[in-house]
């Protein structure tokens, strides 16, 4: 219990991060090297490009599914990046399906500050969508499959 002296504490878990210094959040994979942020949402068969809305503003991100296979998903609306990026130099895409995987919106984020040491990764992609533990992480993260 609080005693009438003592400040409320809070406690925060802190997730492992993925090999590519990443997580999950709810609908989507997410991971980064020093430039670019990645995050994948998987979709249903048959979805296609004209079926994706994506926005990409330096601080926000929506990401929404409009087709009888998806029943019109809201993916991501507006929600608050955990840092801030470069939208004129972010993309989009859907990764076509093959027999093993779905397919997927593949958006890759560039950062407006690369960053060069743990403190400086990205903590989460969405604020409020966990947090990853970055002490281990390298300073300076390997681009492959990255921008």
């Amino acid at each position: 219990g609080q005693s009438a002296g003592s400040a409320p504490v809070r406690v925060a878990t802190l997730l492992e991060p993925t090999a590519e210094a990443g997580g999950a959040g709810p609908s989507y994979a997410w991971r980064q090297s020093s430039r670019a942020v990645q995050c994948v949402v998987p979709v249903a068969r048959g979805t296609r490009g004209r079926d994706v809305s994506v926005e990409i503003t330096s601080t926000k991100l929506s990401v929404k599914v409009v087709n009888e296979a998806a029943d019109d998903r809201v993916i991501l609306d507006r929600a608050p990046l955990a840092k801030r990026v470069k939208p004129d130099a972010s993309t989009w895409e859907l990764v076509a399906e093959d027999d093993d995987e779905p397919p997927a919106i593949v958006i890759t984020l560039d950062k407006l500050e690369p960053s060069f040491g743990p403190t400086e990764h990205w903590p989460s992609l969405v604020d409020g969508h966990g947090t990853i533990d970055r002490k281990g992480l390298a300073a300076i993260l390997p681009e492959t499959n990255l921008r």
